[in-house]
């Protein structure tokens, strides 16, 4: 009972820990969390097939943490690159809104607008 206490406790802080690569801004976090997920999915799907479910499951879940991992951190220096030649082509760095961007200034008409014009047929009867 003490070691099924232990590994819940222990998944579900490994889960905890895993949801929390979904809020960063880094694709290396991001791909190691799918290829966390995804590659134990997949290990647990082979090891069914050959009787072990289980340490499919955890090799595959190391095996697409750490692809997940290198691929995402690969994307992140093509980001970083893209990002200084944007830099260096502008002479300003490129502005990433946290936020939504302020609302557009709509202009006002150069002349007052007195409602909707008729014609002349209509003003002079």
């Amino acid at each position: 009972m003490l070691c099924r206490n232990l590994l819940l406790s222990g998944g579900l802080a490994s889960l905890l820990f895993g949801l929390s690569g979904c809020a960063s801004p880094y694709y290396a976090d991001q791909g190691a969390l799918a290829g966390g997920l995804g590659g134990a999915g997949l290990g647990a799907i082979i090891g069914s097939a050959s009787g072990a479910a289980g340490p499919g499951a955890v090799i595959g879940a190391v095996a697409g943490t750490l692809a997940g991992g290198a691929i995402g951190s690969g994307l992140d220096d093509i980001d970083a690159k893209n990002r200084a030649q944007i830099a260096a082509a502008t002479g300003q760095p490129r502005v990433i809104y946290v936020q939504a961007p302020p609302p557009p200034v709509y202009m006002q008409p150069a002349y007052p607008y007195y409602g909707p014009y008729y014609g002349p047929a209509y003003y002079y009867r």
